[in-house]
């Protein structure tokens, strides 16, 4: 009885290994926390995800909740851009830049332990639309803070927390420009 025993347990082992090697898994984009509520997976924040994409802001909210109207964006394609609505970039050289703004934005960014640093920020300096010099004022601020990616890698999102916002981008397709 105790040989049958000795040769069953590996015999047992090696089965559920090969079970479970011919198993397909697939990875959740949710997950319930410890009191039930739904939230989005995190994904790596990686240069290459962050480079993967052109970010449209879709929203910024102030820490109090009260969400920040952004301009109306018109539905004016001819430029090759979704909406006109503000857009990142960031480029395999370190550089941030932003699109569809009056003037021409941009800055460098650092990616070191989990952690996004975006600097020296510049811009042209054209008068401007009051709605699109207003959206320029708050460009730079919606980078400001802790990074997060979220979603999956065909729908991912970009936040951007700080004590004063929190700004989410989503990719959005460009047909022609940066």
């Amino acid at each position: 009885m105790k040989k049958l025993t000795i040769l069953t347990l590996p015999l047992m082992f090696a089965t559920t290994l090969a079970l479970t090697a011919c198993q397909t898994s697939t990875m959740p984009t949710t997950a319930t926390n410890h009191t039930g509520v739904t939230q989005a997976m995190k994904l790596p924040l990686t240069a290459a995800n962050l480079q993967a994409h052109h970010w449209e802001l879709v929203s910024v909210t102030t820490s109090e909740g009260k969400r920040i109207e952004l301009p109306p964006f018109s539905d004016d394609h001819s430029n090759g851009r979704a909406n006109n609505a503000l857009v990142v970039k960031f480029l395999p050289d370190g550089q941030v830049r932003f699109l569809n703004l009056c003037n021409d934005m941009w800055g460098s960014y650092k990616l070191m332990n989990n952690t996004v640093v975006v600097s020296g920020i510049a811009s042209t300096k054209m008068m401007c639309e009051p709605d699109l010099m207003r959206l320029e004022m708050l460009a730079p601020t919606t980078l400001e803070g802790q990074f997060a990616l979220t979603g999956d890698t065909t729908d991912p999102v970009l936040t951007v927390t700080n004590s004063k916002q929190t700004s989410v981008f989503r990719p959005v397709k460009i047909h022609k420009g940066v």
